[in-house]
């Protein structure tokens, strides 16, 4: 992300500038913190949709597999079992994606 005009370039910055006033260092470290947001945003978002991407990928193939696998000429028990073997594959892929234990800590936590 280009500097905008009358700041440094980014390898410019890093500590404040010397004797700065309570305020202006107040200041100056919300500016610093602006600009890694603004500098998050674009990556978070790009993050979020390949791993998305990923985990859905995984998914598919996961569960694909499996069935395939189950496509042969079984008994009514081995098909069975091969079909909650992939739907196992795909709630144990699905808990993560969503991560819902996390959130639930973080509910409690946050009481």
């Amino acid at each position: 992300m280009a500097a905008e005009p009358g700041e440094p370039d980014l390898e410019d910055r890093g500590e404040p500038p010397e004797l700065l006033t309570p305020r202006e260092l107040a200041l100056w470290v919300r500016a610093e913190a602006l600009r890694g947001i603004r500098w998050a945003q674009p990556r978070k978002r790009r993050f979020r949709s390949a791993a998305s991407v990923t985990r859905m990928v995984t998914l598919v193939l996961s569960a694909a597999s499996t069935v395939i696998l189950g496509l042969q000429d079984l008994d009514f028990w081995a098909s069975l079992g091969f079909a909650l073997v992939a739907l196992s594959t795909v709630v144990t892929s699905v808990e993560p994606f969503f991560n819902w234990r996390s959130r639930w800590v973080l509910m409690e936590e946050a009481q």
